[in-house]
């Protein structure tokens, strides 16, 4: 598995559940659509779940956060959201789940 893949795989789970409306952000500067607010490090994955901000970022194998990842983790974790760094799908299910019961 890929991070696409990886990404994919914890986009679908979140839009399954009723209570999460996630939003693949890392596709924002692809294609014919660009925002002009997309910052490098912003995560690949946002959700709501609950009311409760979630950003998620995913990676494979020992590939870690860039400086700019690390500067958008303190920024959410600053202003009250959740941001989780996700290397596989088993974990991210287990802390979707987990959230979803409080």
């Amino acid at each position: 598995m890929n991070e696409n893949d990886l990404r994919n795989a914890c986009y679908d789970y979140a839009d399954s559940l009723p209570m999460c409306k996630p939003i693949d952000t890392s596709t924002l500067n692809r294609g014919q659509r660009k925002f002009k607010r997309k910052k490098p490090g912003v995560a690949d994955l946002h959700i709501c779940a609950i009311g409760m901000f979630i950003a998620v970022e995913t990676k494979i194998g020992k590939n870690g956060q860039s400086v700019g990842q690390k500067e958008y983790q303190l920024e959410v974790e600053g202003a009250g959201g959740s941001y989780w760094l996700i290397y596989d799908f088993d974990d991210f299910k287990r802390r979707i789940d987990n959230f979803k019961r409080g």
